[in-house]
Order: C-alpha cells, then structure tokens, then sequence
C-alpha cells in the first residue's frame, strides 16, 4: 500500500485522471459568463469532451471528478447546489450526533457518515455523477440519513422531561 502511494506521488503528471482532469479544465476555458454561471446542460460533457481528448483517451466521457463535471455541464449554481446541500446534511448529521440521547442511533449515524465519506471519496474519482453507479448509492445513503435526522429530533422539553438535559 505505501508503495502504491509512493508510485502515485512520483508518477502523478502520468495518471490517467490527472490528464482527464487537464482536458476538463481545458473544456472550462471555452465556457463563457452565462456557462460558467448556468453550465453547458446535462449531457455536455461527453458530447464535447471527444473534441478535447487524444485518440487513447477517447472512449472515456467524464471528468472522473464530480465537482469539474458539474461544473462544466450545471455551472457554479449546480456545484453550489449540489455540495451545498450536501455540507449541509452533513453539518446537520454531526449535528444530531452530537446532540443524540441513544448509543445505538449514534452508532448508526456514525456508520452512515463513513458511508457517506466513502461514497464521496470512491464516487467522486470513479463515476459519472449523472449515472446510476453514483446516484443509486447517494439515494440509499441521503434517504436513510434523512430518515435518521427525522427520528433523532428531540425537542429541548423532551430532553427536561427525560432528564437528560
């Protein structure tokens, strides 16, 4: 393991994601204001990314970095959005643990951010953001955060009344 780490470092300039993210950037550069603001739709990435990429990386179609996909085809308002909404589950869900009564529910709640962590780290370098391997997952994931949330909200008078305020 610290040996693949080791060649990835030393040989960074010759991964395949690096020159993926290289022509995405590139990409970027042709957005004008409103595309950068709006992006280029949904789908646009792959339509153009051919016109930007060697014949040997042709047949890959997305950035294998959500954040540069999303931008390019959503804008800034997308990525705001999108990882907006995200930072804030994620502010709420160390929120509710934090404030959570029951060893168990913490448990799980744990469980889930390190799900949700790993989602983010393996998803965002690996898939298409608009593809079922990305969004299935995050479906499962926000779904049964959001379930949790809701059955761990527990008013200030509850917590007198329990005595655990």
């Amino acid at each position: 393991m610290v040996d693949r780490v080791k060649d990835l470092l030393v040989n960074l300039a010759d991964e395949e994601r690096v020159y993926f993210w290289k022509s995405a950037l590139e990409m970027l550069k042709n957005n004008n204001l409103i595309d950068w603001i709006f992006g280029n739709g949904i789908g646009s990435y792959r339509a153009v990314y051919p016109d930007f990429a060697t014949p040997k990386f042709r047949p890959f179609f997305f950035a294998h970095l959500h954040p540069i996909e999303i931008l390019y085809e959503n804008g800034f308002i997308g990525v705001l959005l999108v990882y907006g909404g995200l930072v804030v589950l994620f502010g709420l869900t160390i929120k509710t643990l934090i404030n959570t009564i029951s060893e168990n529910i913490s448990i799980l709640i744990k469980c889930m951010l390190v799900i949700f962590l790993c989602w983010m780290i393996h998803s965002n370098l690996t898939f298409p953001f608009y593809s079922k391997y990305a969004q299935y997952p995050l479906g499962f994931i926000l779904g049964t955060m959001l379930v949790l949330l809701s059955q761990c909200r527990i008013t200030k008078r509850e917590r007198q009344i329990l005595g655990t305020d």
